[in-house]
């Protein structure tokens, strides 16, 4: 007969259903492959003593129990203030190395090593948290469950069983089996305490669900991405986070006499950035108008990183201040260099440039060609009041990532470079698939062009140096790896170009954008289903070289004398072969939710495409590479004097129809393109990144036609 249980398992308890007690697994558990647990018999002589107490002395005693809420319109304090409502009680049984609580069967060094994993991967992490602090209230076993839970979560994101972590630190995790799925069961744990008491949320409930929104971010469920972000978001505002003068902590509080009052104040605040940015930076969640307001204007930016870890204070500055410098083009900056209050200056432009992606049908094409042009010249000024030691040279990237371990820095610069990529990319339909109703004049279409495709190779760059450091793409943000998947798409249209100066540059940068993409998708599902349109659109291309080539090249001209093959080509539609969802969802938008499961890519004619040979080339390719000459990565692979005739006809499928070129290496990396309407000028040579706001109305400068419709 089987054995059962005196009381329902937890989670038939939780859902309020009917259990059928049967152990080791109920039998609801056990179809729906669910974990089943079941609570410890209550203990008769406890409960016996407790129904003997008078009413009003249980009531006293249930509110003792409740987490303390006596005041809450105020601003709650960090972690390291508010008393935890589950507190981890570390020290309260020093002999014991396990602990007690099912759901997290760590030891003291397994929960140490998932925290530095999470500090050190997670981009974010030292705007949710003070690191110090956070450590001290760990000793302590004051941080709530549910922040531990979301945490360690978090932390597994990093450590797939291939990982580079996992394998060095086998040892250590071993006796956790399938980190994966523990991670998963920790996060939704850690959600369904969060939310119990979302009604009257506090800081540590902003702090869990910002950490739980990246973590299904990675895991590829849109849905509770969006739900937890949103949450994170509004329980902020609802707290008052975002306020310039936020509460601080009282002389009976746990942080009285460990942090500085400012510090806290400073830790409130970036942990409302924290949360900002999430809603800024993805698609899904943010909506034209409402991501910026007075209040976030007018907040102070986070201060340097060094600052904040130190707890040395300094000068505050907010975005209208910053924005105000843009326009003026003053300079002078007395706070020292922060990368994290540059990275929240870049997502304010960010979202300017996706509000005007979004809105080019309800506009003019005269107002939405200013307003582009004008963001172009911000982001100019931006970069040109950048702090020198925050500049991007291989020295500073050397320095950030590997002396400050300040991998953030990768973050910033490939977010400005995809703020420009996607501006103008959308006025070029050969990049983002899309097609204007309004008639652009010619010559913004081949300017934004060139702008794009210079864009599109400084990110290759990026990923060529950070390849060459032999950096752990685990700490590289997942934004980084989407940045390289839109210039990859970009470089992939160039691979057949008869013109050699641009079909050269294209597979070197093809290549670094690649092999950084590849060693990233392990960690975030989204990356993953950009790896499958990566190949999608390398077979469109292919096909459609394949098909050219067995017409003969019918119906191909040359490209006229006035105009390069780039300007040729900057207004043809884009051939997206399997693709599922337009083009732009997936190169215009950094998103979960429009790219679509890989359903789509298992439909029968994805399936038909898969056992062809193009999708497979992509992969060859990047094979063929490891041991080409043409690998941007390393200053040693680089040949000296002339470029060698090898290269593109190396393999079947690139059979190269352009002429040799003669010259050094770096002019074939940066080709000098055919001027527009012979006015004697050298666009591709002009420094693109140096372009300020004109003096001259746009229509002058460029002799463009703004009467449109």
């Amino acid at each position: 007969m089987t054995e059962l249980a005196r009381t329902a398992c937890c989670r038939c308890r939780e859902q309020k259903l009917r259990c059928s007690r049967e152990l080791p697994t109920c039998a609801r558990c056990l179809r729906l492959s669910a974990v089943c647990e079941f609570p410890a018999p209550p203990d008769r002589k406890v409960l016996a003593a407790f129904r003997a107490q008078p009413k009003k002395r249980k009531l006293e005693h249930n509110a003792s129990d409740r987490s303390p809420r006596n005041n809450p319109s105020a601003v709650p304090k960090p972690s390291f203030s508010s008393p935890a409502s589950q507190p981890a009680n570390h020290n309260s049984a020093p002999s014991a190395e396990l602990r007690s609580d099912s759901l997290l069967p760590l030891s003291r060094s397994q929960e140490k090593f998932l925290q530095d994993v999470y500090f050190t991967c997670m981009f974010n992490s030292t705007l949710v948290f003070h690191k110090p602090t956070f450590s001290r209230a760990w000793e302590e076993g004051r941080l709530a469950r549910h922040v531990l839970l979301a945490v360690y979560a978090t932390a597994t994101i990093f450590l797939p069983f291939d990982s580079p972590l996992a394998r060095q630190n086998a040892s250590l995790l071993q006796s956790l089996g399938d980190l994966r799925a523990l991670g998963r069961q920790w996060a939704i744990r850690a959600g369904k305490e969060v939310l119990q008491d979302i009604d009257q949320p506090t800081f540590e409930s902003v702090q869990t669900c910002e950490m739980l929104t990246l973590y299904w971010f990675s895991a590829g469920e849109s849905q509770r991405n969006t739900m937890f972000s949103g949450i994170a978001y509004k329980a902020a505002c609802t707290l008052g986070l975002d306020s310039s003068e936020p509460s601080t902590a009282t002389e009976d509080s746990p942080a009285s006499g460990i942090s500085p009052t400012w510090l806290e104040a400073e830790a409130v605040r970036r942990c409302f950035w924290a949360v900002w940015f999430t809603q800024c930076i993805n698609s899904d969640h943010s909506v034209v108008g409402t991501t910026y307001n007075d209040r976030v204007m007018n907040l102070s930016l986070p201060i340097a990183e060094s600052s904040f870890n130190e707890g040395v204070q300094q000068p505050l500055e907010n975005l209208s201040s910053i924005l105000q410098q843009h326009a003026t083009f003053a300079t002078q900056k007395d706070a020292a260099p922060s990368i994290m209050a540059e990275l929240m200056t870049l997502i304010f432009y960010w979202v300017r440039i996706r509000n005007l992606v979004r809105v080019t049908d309800r506009i003019s094409g005269r107002d939405w060609l200013a307003e582009l042009f004008e963001l172009e010249g911000r982001l100019s000024t931006w970069y040109s009041q950048l702090p020198d030691s925050l500049k991007y040279s291989k020295r500073n990237l050397y320095e950030q990532l590997v002396v400050l371990q300040q991998p953030v820095y990768t973050f910033v610069h490939a977010l400005y470079h995809q703020c420009r990529l996607v501006l103008h990319s959308s006025l070029v339909p050969k990049f983002s698939g899309i097609r204007l109703d309004r008639a652009i004049p010619s010559e913004a279409t081949a300017l934004s062009a060139r702008i794009a495709l210079k864009s599109a190779q400084r990110i290759s760059e990026l990923g060529a140096d950070i390849l060459a450091l032999d950096w752990d793409p685990a700490q590289i943000a997942s934004f980084v790896g989407y940045c390289m998947y839109v210039s990859a798409s970009i470089h992939i249209a160039f691979l057949c170009s008869r013109d050699a100066t641009l079909a050269v540059p294209a597979r070197a940068n093809l290549m670094a954008s690649l092999k950084l993409l590849k060693s990233m998708k392990m960690y975030w599902t989204n990356l993953q289903r950009l790896w499958v349109r990566i190949n999608m659109l390398y077979g469109a291309q292919m096909s459609r070289r394949l098909a050219s080539a067995r017409e003969g090249m019918a119906g191909s001209t040359e490209p006229q004398a006035n105009f390069s093959e780039l300007d040729e080509v900057a207004g043809e539609p884009r051939d997206v072969g399997q693709l599922a969802e337009p083009l732009a969802d997936s190169v215009l938008d950094y998103t979960l939710r429009r790219l679509r499961p890989d359903r789509a890519v298992l439909s029968p004619a994805a399936q038909a495409l898969e056992r062809q040979p193009c999708p497979d080339d992509l992969s060859q390719l990047m094979d063929e590479d490891s041991s080409s000459s043409l690998n941007p990565s390393s200053q040693s692979a680089r040949p000296e004097g002339p470029i060698p005739s090898m290269g593109l006809d190396q393999s079947n499928y690139l059979v190269s129809t352009a002429p040799q070129m003669v010259g050094g290496w770096d002019r074939m990396r940066t080709p000098t393109m055919q001027s527009l309407n012979n006015d004697g000028l050298d666009w591709w040579e002009v420094s693109l990144d140096n372009i300020q706001q004109p003096i001259l109305p746009y229509e002058e400068l460029f002799n463009l036609d703004f009467n449109l419709s």
